[in-house]
């Protein structure tokens, strides 16, 4: 029968394992959240450098048709 102090280092570190895959599950989660995040962003920083790029056309396209 192994000795007591084994068996509660055994649970100690059975409970330190599950902890631990926990957080490692929440730490996987939150980089994949944060990549979803910067493509997210990324894809509206194109979307507005489009939208000046069409209103600056536009407003030189008004300012030719006046002169």
């Amino acid at each position: 029968m192994p000795h007591p102090l084994v068996e509660k280092a055994k649970s100690e570190l059975e409970q330190a394992q599950s902890q631990l895959d926990t957080a490692l599950a929440a730490w996987d989660t939150s980089v994949a959240e944060l990549w979803r995040t910067s493509l997210a962003l990324t894809q509206a920083q194109k979307r507005v450098t489009h939208a000046h790029e069409l209103l600056r056309d536009a407003l030189d396209a008004v300012s030719d048709a006046r002169e």
